[in-house]
């Protein structure tokens, strides 16, 4: 069931089940929530967020979990030994994105990032461009 204690996962699930919900609905997942979304108990997700490590089967789930929902792809070592709060923004889904297949919630997320450098006017031609596309 458990193997060892790691504060790396016990801040990662926290972090996993509060960034899901708010990405999902605009508010952190409740541990009972979580534990029902990702097939377990509700006190597997109060051990792990204490520090428990759980099995490879429910690492596996967690990993899983990352790259389905919040597309961000972490292996279950990840998940036990670094801290991955900074690897991936907040941003609520609106009801426009929460339409989207995963693939287009995935393109929408990387061209909204790659274009947070970009200029006013850069910004302006790139809406220009996708009106375009729109109306093709």
């Amino acid at each position: 069931m458990v193997e060892k204690t790691s504060t790396n996962f016990a801040i990662n699930i926290r972090f996993i089940r509060k960034a899901a919900g708010i990405s999902d609905r605009g508010a952190p997942y409740s541990q009972e929530e979580f534990a029902e979304i990702l097939d377990v108990t509700k006190r597997s997700i109060i051990l792990w967020e204490s520090g428990a490590v759980p099995n490879r089967t429910n690492l596996g789930k967690v990993s899983k979990f990352c790259s389905e929902r919040l597309s961000m792809k972490v292996s279950p070592e990840i998940l036990k030994s670094r801290d991955i709060t900074g690897m991936v923004e907040l941003i609520p889904r609106n009801d426009f994105e929460r339409e989207l297949s995963p693939e287009h919630r995935k393109i929408l997320r990387s061209l909204f990032m790659s274009a947070e450098n970009l200029s006013e006017d850069q910004l302006r031609k790139v809406l220009e461009y996708i009106e375009l596309l729109e109306n093709k």
